[in-house]
């Protein structure tokens, strides 16, 4: 059973909008009417809908010339559209294009339903065929370029010669050359070192941050005490630092009273010796 497109894509209604547009000042043209009946299907390439809204456009403006009835206008319209959508959707080749629309065409022009419908008479179908002819497939490459999807690529090139690995200008002698055992060894040292420096950073990390932290709590310490309490402390820290330098001053006094007198018993116990 054939798909009829007569009211398809445009109602009776939005028809007789359009036919209506130019006899009225300052309302729509029928072009801002067909973008308004079309917004959902449109894209947001400017310039491809404005590409689409000529050729539809056109297309009614067309209709009218030849006289064509609501009906038969809104059929053509939604042939044409069909037309266009899938061409510019599965990308057909002018052949394959042309091939799609005849069939639609003849589809609309004679009368055996279901499998066709006579909306257009013989003369209307030739007609509608070299107007397509004439307009549409004269410029069909230039439809297709406009709605062919952009493609950006990104070429790098390279030289051969810059595809070859070269070796280093001095080689050391195998001679020189460590064997597997010291190799690995080489590379267990480099780790441990690596070990050390990593638990040394973690040990100077860990001290810094318990120093921060004492003077942040030294600091919070003091700064929670009343003034009268501080100068009380300070006090008897004066206190206990004279009362531990006078009894140091006095242990050293007796130390060295012990000493001399140890000396003088010493030179006493030697003289008769002599």
């Amino acid at each position: 059973m054939a798909r009829f497109l007569s009211w398809e894509h445009l109602s009776r209604e939005q028809i007789v909008a359009i036919r209506a547009a130019p006899k009225q000042p300052g309302a729509p043209t029928a072009r801002h009417l067909l973008q308004q009946y079309l917004s959902e299907q449109l894209g947001e390439d400017q310039l491809r809908n404005n590409i689409v809204l000529d050729l539809f456009a056109y297309t009614l403006q067309q209709g009218q010339a030849w006289g064509f009835d609501d009906e038969r206008l809104s059929c053509l319209f939604g042939i044409i559209k069909e037309v266009h959508t899938a061409s510019v959707v599965q990308q057909l080749t002018i052949e394959r294009s042309f091939a799609f629309f005849k069939d639609t065409l003849i589809n609309h022009s004679i009368q055996r339903p279901p499998f066709s419908t006579g909306v257009f008479s013989q003369a209307e179908m030739r007609s509608i065929l070299d107007w397509v002819l004439d307009t549409y497939y004269r410029h069909y490459k230039l439809y297709q370029y406009a709605f062919t999807s952009r493609v950006t690529m990104s070429v790098s090139t390279y030289h051969p010669t810059s595809l070859v690995e070269t070796a280093p200008l001095l080689l050391p002698p195998l001679a020189e050359a460590l064997t597997e055992e010291q190799h690995k060894q080489q590379l267990d040292e480099q780790q441990h070192q690596l070990k050390e420096q990593q638990r040394a950073e973690e040990a100077a990390a860990r001290a810094a941050a318990e120093a921060a932290r004492e003077a942040a709590l030294q600091e919070a310490y003091e700064a929670s005490l009343p003034d009268d309490i501080k100068e009380r402390v300070m006090l008897a820290l004066e206190r206990e630092v004279a009362y531990l330098k006078k009894k140091m001053e006095e242990q050293f006094q007796a130390q060295q009273a012990g000493l001399i007198a140890r000396l003088a018993q010493l030179e006493a116990a030697a003289k008769p010796a002599s």
